[in-house]
Formats: structure tokens, sequence, C-alpha cells
């Protein structure tokens, strides 16, 4: 057995289904024991290497589930096939259902022998392929298999929990078709095993069976415009002659692609071609991977540089976001500069919803700047100089006004300050008529007038109290307005003309001292004194 302990990149989506039509011919049921060995071929070579080296520095790995009326598909890249080996999840799952279900121990033990793929997973071992297993739907789960990370290590093995009834063959799962835009995809490797059903006080074993096909990562592949391809999965069942449709998601399509791209960089440098020269540069990472990727990148190495830094970006603990925005422009630069525009769409697409300011320097290659301008989504790309915040900021709120995002906190910083105001206004006009109706009694013997000086004296203190909160939220909306909009212009000055050499040759744009709207602090000497000057410029 493998022994990586993932930690995966898992979730449920949501299925869309569509009509289908009527199918001539249902494909043939897979077979029980893999008919051949998927032996690398030009774009696998060095893939199991490669693999194992990733299974060994830690856990990754991207499965997801996507559910059916009838049937549910889990999607596992070949990462996530080694993470989810382990057996230590499958008797994690079981024991945490060891309750519920009135399991012992040896049950839960046993379990661990449950892997009716392991034939499969070794002939696909040394080609990159995506597996997706169908099973029928389970008709009453059981949540207790400790989070999705170990209910998917079962599943991945054929086990289902819950209470089960006898299936209809409408139900089961006959054979799969898998197309793409509608035109049917070939597999590379389909097999079907039996269902392990995990049900009450013992483990069911009653003929359902599900399948898995292996497919080739590149029906994944966007194409030159970064369109995701439509991918379905047809399923049949015995009786019936047209399938069910299962659509996956365009977000799974779009992630299960990206889990395999610092593989796909590894092929950008062809072998006994000179390097070549980056046309931008970053700063130094410190990140020791990153940095190893830099080096690389720097030297014209471009595809062991964006491989190397899409592979440090799959394990934890994260690098800061600079870095990771840094990473993915050097791998997007790298995959642009050998005509695989696809992938730097790919790329691009999130540096741009992370950082929708972002421009790059004039030497930056023609393709890439057309794609921050094609990916740019409507955002405040603009820096209002702080004085002019602070002069808004008289006004309660105002300051805070600078975007469609902060106006609802401006509206509440108003009403606040506004609303205590109004309010302490009313008490000390309350309290002011209580004392002078006290000055009516005073002198008399009536119980009246100590409970009149306690109701002036009261509606005075909360009053004052409300003055004082009232001020201090116009004071602190104020300077957080102020804090906000300085930091917001850092934000825009880092990703401004991103990828230009700086004077100290570091790489990448440093946000000038004297940046227009900035707020700068620098020492402040005299003979009698030393101290910091705080100033707007």
């Amino acid at each position: 057995m493998r022994s990586v302990a993932p930690t995966p990149y898992a979730f449920a989506l949501a299925l869309l289904v569509a009509g289908a039509p009527v199918a001539a011919q249902s494909p043939g049921r897979a077979p029980l024991t893999p008919d051949s060995t998927l032996a690398p071929g030009p774009t696998g070579e060095g893939f199991a290497a490669w693999r194992a080296a990733i299974a060994a520095r830690g856990r990754t790995g991207a499965s997801f589930l996507v559910d059916g009326d009838r049937y549910q598909i889990l999607v596992m890249t070949p990462m996530a096939i080694d993470a989810l080996a382990q057996d230590s999840l499958m008797v994690k799952a079981t024991r945490g259902c060891m309750r519920a279900l009135a399991l012992n121990e040896e049950q839960v033990l046993y379990t661990a022998q449950v892997d009716p793929w392991v034939a499969f997973d070794s002939a696909a071992y040394a080609r990159p392929a995506v597996a997706l297993a169908v099973y029928p739907k389970e008709q009453r789960r059981y949540d207790c298999h400790a989070g999705n990370l170990a209910r998917f290590a079962a599943m991945s093995r054929g086990a289902l929990y819950g209470a089960f009834g006898s299936e209809t063959p409408q139900e089961m799962v006959g054979s799969v078709e898998f197309r793409r835009d509608g035109l049917v995809e070939p597999v590379l490797l389909s097999g079907r095993a039996k269902v392990t059903k995990v049900t009450h006080t013992r483990l069911l074993d009653d003929g359902t069976e599900h399948t898995r096909i292996y497919v080739d990562p590149q029906a994944f592949s966007p194409d030159a415009e970064g369109r995701v391809p439509q991918l379905e999965l047809h399923v049949y069942n015995p009786v019936d002659p047209e399938p069910d449709v299962m659509r996956l998601p365009e977000r799974l399509v779009r992630a299960v692609w990206q889990q395999l791209l610092p593989w796909q960089a590894r092929g950008l440098d062809a072998a006994g071609a000179a390097p070549t020269p980056p046309p931008i540069h970053f700063a130094a990472p410190r990140d020791s991977a990153l940095l190893a990727a830099h080096e690389s990148y720097e030297r014209g190495n471009m595809g062991t540089a964006a491989s190397a830094a899409m592979t440090r970006l799959m394990f934890m603990p994260r690098p800061p976001q600079a870095e990771i925005r840094n990473a993915m422009l050097l791998s997007a630069t790298a995959f642009t500069l050998r005509g695989r525009d696809a992938e730097a769409l790919s790329l691009m697409t999130d540096i741009m919803e992370v950082y929708p300011c972002l421009t790059l320097a004039p030497e930056a290659p023609e393709s890439m700047r057309e794609l921050v301008v094609a990916l740019r989504k409507p955002a405040r790309c603009t820096a209002i100089p702080l004085r002019v915040i602070a002069l808004r900021s008289v006004i309660p709120g105002y300051g805070q006004a600078t975007g469609p995002l902060r106006r609802r906190l401006a509206l509440t910083v108003f009403i606040s300050t506004a609303a205590a105001y109004l309010t302490a206004e009313q008490l000390r006009a309350y309290g002011r008529r209580s004392y002078e109706s006290y000055l009516a009694y005073r002198g008399g013997t009536s119980p009246r007038t100590f409970t009149l000086y306690a109701r002036a004296q009261n509606a005075r203190t909360a009053g004052n109290v409300l003055t004082i909160a009232a001020a201090a939220t116009w004071i602190g909306a104020g300077v957080e307005a102020l804090w906000t909009e300085h930091q917001h212009a850092r934000r825009l000055e880092e990703v401004r003309e991103v990828g230009r050499r700086d004077t100290n040759g570091s790489g990448g744009r440093r946000a000038a001292a004297g940046a227009h709207g900035a707020l700068v602090i620098a020492p402040a000497l005299a003979a009698d004194r030393v101290g910091l000057s705080v100033s707007f410029r």
C-alpha cells in the first residue's frame, strides 16, 4: 500500500442534469481486471518518477464528488489516487461510523483489506490519467466518516456507509460513456468492481457494482481562448435504452486541469534547446522552493522553473501572497513563451480574480498584456489622496464612501454617529428638565425631590457617554478611512507594472516612498529632540 497521508483539496459540487438523446447502443461493460497496462507515451515519459516524488514530499491531490438523482461520481487526479490510498484512512472512515452502525473492532479493521482497484491503479500508474468512478446513489447515507477526506478515501475503494434496501435495475451502474463537447472520447482504461455496503452491524456484499474509467487529462484542457470544455458522463443501467447524463461542473473541470499543470510544465524545455532569456523579472522570494524556481527562470529554464513553482504551490504551508502571485506570473510567462496560451490563460484568470488592478511591465510579452486587459474585472484601480480623505471624513462616514463595497459601511457610520449624537442631546435635554423640576421641589419634604435629582444626574451621564461614543465613532471612522486608503494605495503600487527590473536588481517594482497620496513616516532630528515626522504626500 502507498503510505501518503493526504490533505485533499476536496469539496462536493451540485450536479447539473441535462436531457439526453436516445442511445442507439450502450457501450459494453467494463472488465473486472485490467486488460492492459498504460505505458507512458511521448507526453508521459517520466511521469511515474515525478508522481512518486510528489507523493513522497507531502500531502496533495484533488478529488471531487458530483451528486446526481440516481448516481454519484468521484473524480480523482493521479495525486488524489495516491493520497487516498492509505489504509489508515479507510479504517478512520469505518471507525467514525462504528458507533452509529454498531460495528465491532474486527469489522473495522477488515475494511482496510477492501481495495478492488489495486491492479487498475498499478496499470495506470506510469501514465497521466484522471479517474472517474461512478457509484449508485446512497439511499440513506450516514455522515459519520470524520470528514470528506475519510469519506472520499472509502469511496475510492467502493465502500458506502448507510442504510440500504434492494436496488432496482434502474439504479444499477451498467456502463459509462465519456463525452467532450458532445463527442465520445476514448478512455485509457476502464473497470468495474463490487460495492462494499457498510450498514448496521455488518458489511454487506449484495453484488452491486460500480465502474471506474481512466481518461487522458487533455480532455479537461481549455481551448486557445480559455473556454472550458463541456464534459459529460452518460451512465447506462442494465434495462433502459437512454442514459443518465451527468455533466461535470466548469469549476471542477478547471480545477482538475490546473492540478496537472505542474506536470504539463515539465515538457516546456526541449532537449538540447538554448535557454530563453526571461522578458520580465520578479523579486527573489524567501521561500526556498520558489527561490530555486526563480533561479531557474532567471537562467532561462522555463519548464523547470514553472514546474517547480507550481509544484510548490500544491503543498502547505502556503507562501506569502505576493510570492504566490509572482510564482503564477512566472509560470504564465513560461507557458506564453512556449506558445501554450491556454495554460497561460488559465493561470492569468486566477491571478486577475485576486488582483484585478494588476498591470505588467512594457517588457512583458504582448499576448500576456492583452490577457490582462481582457481578464480585468471592474475594480477601483486609483487611489484618492489622503488629504482628500481627511477632508471628507469631516462628515461622519464620508471618508469610507470610496467604492460600492464601502458605501454600506459609510452609511452605517453616518447613521450610528448621528443617532448617538441625537440621542445624547435628547438625554441631556431630559436631564435639564428633570433638574429644573428638582429645583422647584428643593427645600420641601417630598420624596420626589431625590427621584428627580437622580433622573437628572443619570440622564446627563448617559448623554455624555453617548456624546463620547459618537465622537469616538467619528474620529475612529476617519482614522480607518485614512488607513484603508493608504493600504489600498500600497496594494495598487505593488501590482503596477509588475515585472519591471528596479535599480537594485531584485526584480519587481517597489512602492515609492513619496508616492502620491501616501503616508510618509520619517525620522525627525533636531538639536534638542529626536522623533518621527508624519506627513501626507
